[in-house]
C-alpha cells in the first residue's frame, strides 16, 4: 500500500500541544536544565515521560538547524544531574517568539 502526501498536507510545527501532558518534578527539572543550558533560541520545549520504559523524551523546536551532537550534549547534561534515561530530539521549526 502506498501513501501519497502532497506538500499542502504537510504542516510546520511551531508549538507543542501540551494539553494532555502531566508535568512532574522530573519533567519540570529537565525543562529548567535545558532552558538554562542551551545557547540557541528555543521556540518550544516539551518533556514527555514514557511510563512503560521509564524514559523521558525531550522535544526541542528551534529556528536554527541543530548543530552536530546538540541532542547528545543535552542528554549528557541531563544525565549528569538526574539519573534517568532520556531521548533528546532537536528539530528545526519557524517561529517568532522564543521561550528562553
Amino acid at each position: 500500500m502506498k501513501i501519497i502526501i502532497t506538500e499542502s498536507q504537510i504542516t510546520e510545527i511551531t508549538k507543542f500541544n501540551k494539553e494532555n501532558l502531566t508535568p512532574t518534578k522530573i519533567t519540570k527539572l529537565i525543562e529548567k536544565l535545558v532552558l538554562n543550558y542551551v545557547e540557541f533560541p528555543i521556540c518550544d520545549l516539551a518533556v514527555v515521560k514514557n511510563e512503560t520504559q521509564e524514559l523521558y523524551v525531550v522535544l526541542i523546536l528551534t529556528p536554527y538547524s541543530s548543530r552536530l551532537n546538540d541532542d547528545e550534549k543535552i542528554r549528557k547534561l541531563i544525565n549528569q544531574f538526574i539519573p534517568v534515561q532520556t531521548f533528546v530530539l532537536v528539530n528545526e521549526s519557524e517561529c517568532d517568539d522564543f521561550i528562553n
